[in-house]
């Protein structure tokens, strides 16, 4: 946000996070990416994430060529 929120806001909004699912998951989800976006990725390979075969990122660049032209 652009400013700190009065305390009445605040109060309001924390117990609307309290009783909304939809916020809840939303805000679940952020903190997913968030952390996602700040681990370096050294430590993503480390831990096994999947990587694409040199034949599937060929096949992958010549699509998107192919879609370009």
């Amino acid at each position: 946000m652009d400013r700190t929120l009065p305390l009445p806001t605040r109060i309001q909004l924390q117990f609307h996070y309290w009783i909304c699912e939809a916020c809840a998951q939303y805000r679940r989800q952020l903190s997913a990416l968030r952390q996602a976006t700040l681990r370096p990725a050294s430590e993503s390979h480390a831990q096994g994430d999947p990587q694409l075969s040199p034949a599937a990122k060929a096949r992958l660049k010549e699509a998107l060529r192919a879609r370009r032209d």
